[in-house]
């Protein structure tokens, strides 16, 4: 054995790793560098006893380690013991910069460590962040090649070419060469479909997860010897990607985002419960944490505040919030989720069935009638599974879930513009005349907006309701006495006196009895709304009757409308068709109205017509 093989043959305790990673190390059957060096970024963060920042600073150690022992002369004496290079001379955006921060990545060197999957396996890093990261590495390193020591060395995954070439049946003995080449003529993301889309049983979920496979493309990549021991995984693929082929690409792009449930999914998620779930989620924490999670997020009851909890476990409020932290960073692990992974995606099903937003309040019964729930307080569990997802946001002002697709400022723009209509109109009105009314008031038209998500957006805030009957108002509205006549009018739907009214308003409100009277004042005082088309009788305006206010004007209005002298029959008609009155009525309006002139036979004509003649 030469003298670099046993160097690499030395006991971890050469690094000076801290006692926590030293012994979980151990623990694993790591007990030599040359078996950590085997190891990527992701897989030793999956270690039982290593989180993110132990996992950082094995890296960091490790890269430290064979810098000193490298055998390039070039590098060997001239960056031994060197500082570590900071994360900021990157300059990367925001995002990305923050959220290798949280997972405790802050050098260069720890970031040069990682393989791609291990970058996008970190919270909140896309594929957009992950290439900036990349650009902004390959950059740097163009100025000081002397870090590229700490790449890790290079395996034909990571080789694969981001669009690879047209695939030849003996290199993807998974799949008949039929169905293989059906998927990639119809164009289906193969490397865009994460392997959980599959619905498989932990057991065959965690074989591929630990040999580094995360997507269709890679899976179907590797020979069918390789998984003899897991047939279940072949027979999935072919019936999902037979399945894929049947679907349209808006199908396609949702297996993408994780928003839909596919059959194998469903096939899972009908045979699990909520409350079983949580359980096994929970599992691996400890018992101080599983109740500071069952506590703060209310799972089996009302929520309490960090203070509350400190109380109960004898500690601070902050050493709380800490603990908190830690779990939840524990629950988002890829193994953990996978607990949970079905109801998550369950819950972003019936986000975007309610248009994208949806108050959480309203969630709860949705997603009971979706699945058992069991034991468990379904607003707690939505809670957290939601906050720990990756594709969900959660809008406080509004207390509602939103994906992270919705576009929060244009339904806050919405709901801005629907609230200023409802003030001004004084009165409920249908979801199209609101649709048509807000794409008035605000110009939309390179973004036609649909029913669905302008409907998401006025159920999502906590001052407008709308009824059973498709009809949307202000809350304060739905005990006033003017909106209950309005509601008793359309539960005629026709024009009615106004006992008529009073009657159904008052079997509407179910409260304080309006009398007639007030509802009388009511109709004749809000001429905005309602309009008199009688002795006591009124329609709304809504249904686009005339505002004649009498049946003199009424005559004044048909006769303004033809043009033409008519005869008292054929007026009296017209004026009828609006003014619920007697036709010897509009005889008697027409005589006695000086605005009008018999000019013959029963035929009448507008004065005014003489006196231009």
């Amino acid at each position: 054995m030469g003298k670099n093989e046993n160097r690499a043959a030395y006991a971890l305790i050469q690094l000076g790793l801290s006692s926590r990673a030293l012994n979980a190390l151990q623990r694993a059957g790591i007990t030599t560098i040359d078996q950590l060096r085997t190891l990527s970024y992701l897989q030793l963060a999956n270690i039982k006893g290593i989180g993110e920042k132990t996992a950082a600073e094995i890296h960091y150690k490790m890269a430290a380690w064979s810098s000193r022992h490298s055998t390039t002369p070039s590098t060997t004496d001239e960056h031994d013991d060197v500082e570590p290079t900071p994360l900021s001379v990157l300059k990367l955006s925001i995002r990305p910069y923050n959220a290798l921060m949280r997972s405790h990545i802050r050098t260069v060197e720890q970031l040069l460590s990682m393989t791609r999957v291990d970058l996008l396996a970190v919270r909140n890093i896309g594929t957009k962040s992950a290439d900036e990261i990349e650009s902004k590495l390959d950059e740097y390193l163009t100025h000081h090649p002397h870090l590229r020591r700490h790449l890790p060395s290079p395996t034909a995954d990571d080789q694969e070419p981001e669009h690879p070439r047209p695939l030849q049946p003996r290199e993807f003995p998974l799949v008949e060469r039929e169905l293989l080449e059906a998927a990639q003529a119809a164009g289906i993301p193969l490397a865009e479909i994460s392997i959980d889309r599959l619905g498989l049983r932990r057991a065959e979920w965690h074989a591929l997860y630990t040999s580094g496979t995360r997507n269709l493309n890679q899976l179907l990549r590797q020979p069918l010897a390789q998984w003899q021991d897991y047939p279940i995984i072949a027979m999935r693929v072919r019936e999902y990607l037979s399945w894929l082929l049947d679907q349209n690409p808006d199908i396609w792009h949702l297996e993408e985002l994780e928003y839909g449930l596919n059959p194998f999914l469903r096939s899972q998620l009908s045979i699990l419960s909520l409350s079983r779930m949580i359980r096994d989620w929970l599992a691996e924490l400890s018992v101080k944490e599983r109740f500071i999670i069952t506590r703060r997020y209310g799972l089996q009851g009302t929520s309490l505040t960090l203070q509350k909890i400190g109380v109960e476990l004898r500690l601070t409020r902050e050493r709380i919030r800490q603990l908190q932290n830690r779990t939840e960073q524990t629950l988002t692990m890829p193994v953990a989720r996978f607990n949970i992974y079905l109801v998550q995606v369950m819950l972003y099903h019936l986000i975007r069935q309610s248009g994208g937003i949806v108050p959480e309040q309203r969630l709860a019964p949705m997603l009971s009638n979706a699945m058992e729930v069991g034991e468990v307080n379904p607003i707690g569990a939505i809670h957290l599974i939601l906050t720990l997802a990756p594709h969900a946001r959660w809008l406080r002002d509004l207390a509602a879930w939103a994906l992270r697709t919705y576009p929060v400022e244009q339904g806050l723009r919405i709901q801005r513009a629907a609230l200023r209509i409802l003030n001004k109109n004084g009165v409920s009105l249908t979801l199209p005349q609101m649709l048509c009314a807000i794409q008035k008031e605000h110009p939309f038209s390179h973004h036609p907006l649909q029913l669905s998500f302008i409907e998401a957006c006025l159920r999502s805030h906590p001052a407008i309701y709308i009824d059973h009957r498709g009809y949307c108002g202000l809350l304060k509205w739905q005990r006033s006495h003017t909106d209950m006549i309005v509601l008793a009018l359309r539960e005629l739907r026709k024009p009615s006196h106004y006992s008529v009214i009073a009657a159904k308003a008052n079997e509407l409100l179910r409260s304080t009895p309006m009398s007639e009277h007030n509802v009388h004042a009511i109709l004749g005082r809000r001429s905005d709304i309602f309009v008199r088309v009688g002795h006591g009788i009124f329609g709304l305006q809504e249904w686009g009757l005339p505002d004649d206010g009498n049946v003199a004007n009424a005559i004044y209005r048909v006769l303004s409308e033809a043009g033409r002298p008519l005869h008292l029959s054929e007026i009296t008609d017209r004026v009828l068709e609006t003014w619920k009155v007697r036709p010897g009525t509009v005889y008697v309006a027409i005589t006695q109205d000086s605005r009008f002139v018999n000019v013959g036979k029963g035929i009448y004509q507008l004065k005014k017509w003489l006196t231009a003649s």
